[in-house]
């Protein structure tokens, strides 16, 4: 997964750098479900960041089963090519779909249906027990499900263009080929990738609170240590711990003995 997230940055007219700036994080999921960070950049695109994770060699050095992005113009595009899939955020396609239908003029009350028929698309669910084995029916039910969830949704994109609601039904369009991802990867492999960035999101959510709300005026390299330090806490809080520990030589050689307490009058 990756997302980014801006920052009022120090302007340095020198350098030809305004007050915008933005951090962007990489991070992944391992089989045995725990969270690794990739790393963290504020100077950099994320052309430039696909390359430096790719590496020179012939084979990419990072090259991950399954890629979850909310649809950032350009994210996917880039980061796709170090994973062997990519799966769009379930969440962000509803929440994006709102926001283009508002951009091409339909009013609250009409963006209703819409996104009621996009939701029941997005409906499928994995078969309880999907972490274990599980057998040859329970995964040809999933199958149909999603062949049948082909139709209503090129339905859909089909009202949206016939009612000249253009933008919402090219993003459709564009969104189909990466909407169901998640559950053709578990039908090859058996493994659950995740459909939504909601974990990433939350660290995003905790890293606007200390870059935007608590500080403002950062440099570049500032900011992107602060997201390092967060993510390190996050992603392996045992770690950080040690760290510190052996930064401050806590080594448990200080014994402390309450011996009692008494009340002084004046």
């Amino acid at each position: 997964m990756a997302d980014g997230t801006g920052f009022k940055r120090r302007p340095d007219q020198a350098k030809g750098l305004n007050n915008r700036g933005e951090v962007r994080v990489v991070v992944g999921l391992t089989k045995e479900r725990k969270w690794v960070g990739y790393g963290v950049w504020s100077e950099e695109g994320w052309s430039q960041i696909a390359a430096q994770l790719r590496g020179s060699g012939p084979q990419p050095a990072l090259q991950a089963q399954m890629f979850v992005s909310d649809g950032e113009r350009g994210l996917a595009e880039q980061m796709a090519q170090l994973a062997n899939g990519a799966q769009r955020c379930r969440w962000h396609l509803l929440e994006e779909l709102k926001y283009i239908l508002h951009h091409d003029g339909v009013r609250v009350k009409e963006q209703r249906q819409p996104l009621n028929d996009l939701a029941a698309v997005l409906a499928i669910e994995l078969p309880e027990g999907a972490f274990e084995p599980v057998g040859a029916e329970q995964k040809e039910a999933v199958r149909q499900q999603i062949a049948a969830a082909q139709k209503p949704l090129e339905e859909l994109i089909e009202r949206l263009r016939a009612k000249q609601y253009r933008q919402a039904a090219g993003y459709l369009a564009a969104a189909k080929a990466r909407m169901f991802r998640w559950l053709e990867f578990w039908l090859e492999t058996g493994l659950v990738s995740p459909s939504t960035t909601s974990w990433l999101e939350r660290l995003m959510r905790e890293l606007g609170r200390r870059i935007k709300k608590i500080g403002f005026g950062w440099t570049d390299q500032g900011a992107a240590q602060m997201a390092r330090i967060l993510l390190r806490r996050v992603t392996d809080a045992q770690e950080w711990a040690e760290y510190w520990k052996k930064r401050l030589r806590l080594e448990g050689r200080v014994l402390f003995r309450f011996r009692g307490a008494r009340t002084v009058t004046a």
